[in-house]
């Protein structure tokens, strides 16, 4: 099969590309005219095809022989209009040309609108000699500076903060500017493997019966805080984000010592003595190295079908597993031949953004590994597939006494979850 791959060159491109050749699949690699790609060390094999898709002329040139269209093309920095010519119009582009080739097959990666740190630009104003860098220029930069302001409240954030600790910061030089707080995974809970059966089977059992008993959305994390699940940073603050950011209790300790921590809304201007937020300002240095994490990893928009005609849009199809959900759309697109019944099996749920999505997405999760327990084929391949995690219960520590105890709560628990996240989410979609 040839594959056109847009965005070639880019963090996901890149692996995407490297994927296919391991498969024995041909590429057309799709990349800006002046992009350089020598240091990616593609083979020979691969066919490149240089244009903007902003206005190259002739496109359907570069769906020679091509089967398949991976549009990953995006922007993420420059302006508003920038980013919409770059990202809007030129999927708009691409699509056109592709009408008027044989290929009739696109997969739509770019639905979920990922950035990152190092290609985000800024939605604040940033005053002249103001050191503002990406995490990643952290290694070389932090030394020369003395104090460190993290803009953002999200998992990059924390990232940043336990890595300065662990290279030596102390924690009175890091000042934190946290918009909103965000509930966390525990990460004990949640490690997938063999050896880790027991515990993980055991923390879902908890997290549904955590669900199960609920009264109220403030009750329901509270009794998944209760239960080992959720984690947050500080103990006072009721969080009101939870985006799946995933941490350990020791991380989590770590934090805590960080005591400077502005909870005065978003940036919006770096000044030359100050930091103007939301709600007031606070004082700056001259020499305070900021690092920006406020970049989203995900946008939060509306739901598509997966399969429509010609075109695949890639999606959650279980709550926070994105490698296992692009796995299953690649499975149901290759095994089942009726849009409908593959939209059935895929039906996408959203990512989360604040609490009040989790037993939403909880309760969708739920209802999708119904739909996939009743396909008996479906229900082999997943037994059988290594990122579900469901053949653990006939291997290793699956066959504990304590892990059967577990599975046994997490199979009772199900449909008491099931009715009362029901309710729970009509509730909240009463409230608006």
């Amino acid at each position: 099969m040839k594959v056109l791959v847009t965005g070639a060159n880019g963090f996901l491109g890149q692996e995407v590309v490297r994927a296919l050749l391991a498969r024995g699949h041909q590429v057309t690699a799709l990349v800006r005219p002046a992009a350089r790609v020598e240091p990616l060390g593609w083979p020979d094999s691969v066919s490149l095809y240089r244009a903007d898709l902003r206005s190259a002329a002739n496109l359907e040139q570069a769906f020679d022989g091509v089967d398949v269209l991976v549009h990953l093309a995006a922007a993420v920095t420059g302006g508003e209009d920038a980013q919409f010519a770059a990202t809007v119009s030129g999927t708009e582009r691409i699509l056109a040309a592709m009408a008027k080739t044989q290929c009739k097959r696109l997969v739509l990666a770019n639905f979920l609108d990922t950035q990152v740190p190092s290609t985000h630009t800024p939605a604040f104003e940033i005053a002249g000699g103001t050191r503002l860098i990406a995490p990643n220029l952290l290694p070389t930069c932090a030394p020369d500076h003395q104090r460190y302001v993290i803009l953002g409240g999200g998992k990059t954030a924390m990232d940043v903060a336990i890595w300065l600790l662990q290279m030596g910061a102390a924690p009175r030089a890091i000042r934190w500017i946290v918009p909103r707080d965000s509930w966390l995974q525990n990460r004990e809970a949640i490690q997938p493997g063999d050896a880790f059966f027991e515990r993980t089977v055991g923390g879902l059992a908890h997290q549904l019966e955590a669900a199960a008993e609920a009264s109220s959305l403030e009750h329901l994390f509270e009794r998944l805080e209760a239960r080992g699940q959720m984690l947050r940073i500080d103990p006072t603050v009721t969080p009101t984000v939870y985006r799946g950011a995933t941490l350990s209790v020791r991380e989590v300790e770590i934090l805590r010592t960080i005591k400077d921590v502005v909870r005065r809304g978003y940036v919006r201007r770096i000044e030359r003595d100050n930091v103007v937020l939301d709600q007031g300002k606070i004082d700056r240095a001259p020499d305070d190295l900021f690092i920006d994490c406020t970049a989203k990893a995900f946008s939060r928009r509306s739901p598509v079908p997966v399969f429509d005609g010609d075109r695949i849009t890639l999606q959650l199809v279980r709550a926070g597993r994105v490698s296992l959900s692009a796995a299953v759309i690649a499975h149901v697109e290759a095994g089942y031949g009726d849009d409908a019944v593959r939209n059935e099996l895929c039906s996408p749920i959203p990512t989360p953004d604040v609490t009040a999505d989790w037993p939403r997405d909880a309760l969708a999760d739920l209802r999708v590994a119904q739909r996939w327990a009743a396909d008996k084929a479906l229900r082999q391949w997943i037994t059988e597939h290594r990122l579900t995690g469901a053949g653990f219960a006939t291997t290793g520590e699956g066959r504990s006494p304590e892990a059967a105890r577990a599975a046994a709560r997490l199979k009772d628990a199900r449909p008491k979850a099931e009715a009362n996240l029901a309710r729970l989410v009509a509730a909240l979609d009463s409230r608006g």
